[in-house]
């Protein structure tokens, strides 16, 4: 089992070692390319949105912003909700996100090389590894699943692991 744990940590620095080098080509530090990727992803979210996603205090995401904004890749909005300040990519910032996105090409062409019988097996497994984290509550539902392609939004439930997930958690977060 030590193996399979080392060799999931590997693949998972894999992708962190990607990030951190596609970040700095643009000047930014990892987590400041997760905020990027994120807003693309998003449109728009508050520093508590972000903080949460990324698992980093408010303090922490709030001096990333400052920094991405003095860049000129984030500017500040309002919100759906007006009373709520949001943050949003500029136009540079969409450049600089599509560019770091680039990473998942990497991790695709890896993916191409697998046979289908290799990629339905590797997806069995991460829905089924992912599954066992959330049913331990290890996998903070609405952080990890808010925006994520395979969350059922209406019925709460994680199409990848076909696991129903936590209602009021993900309230929580939505509302933030």
């Amino acid at each position: 089992m030590e193996r399979t744990v080392d060799i999931i940590l590997a693949f998972s620095n894999a992708l962190w070692r990607l990030l951190a080098e596609a970040s700095k080509k643009h000047g930014l530090s990892p987590l400041q390319g997760q905020i990027a990727l994120y807003l693309a992803k998003r449109g728009e979210a508050s520093v508590t949105q972000i903080a949460r996603e990324l698992a980093v205090s408010i303090s922490t995401a709030s001096e990333s912003l400052k920094s991405l904004a003095r860049m000129g890749y984030v500017e500040a909005a309002r919100g759906d909700d007006r009373r709520v300040k949001v943050v949003k990519l500029t136009e540079a910032g969409r450049g600089v996100a599509r560019e770091i996105s680039r990473i998942y090409d990497a991790l695709a062409a890896a993916v191409a090389g697998l046979n289908y019988a290799e990629r339905a097996l590797l997806h069995m497994l991460f829905a089924k590894i992912i599954g066992e984290l959330i049913d331990r509550g290890l996998v903070e539902t609405p952080r990890t699943c808010i925006g994520c392609p395979f969350f059922d939004g209406e019925s709460y439930i994680c199409r990848l692991a076909e696991r129903p997930l936590r209602r009021a958690a993900a309230r929580a977060t939505t509302s933030a």
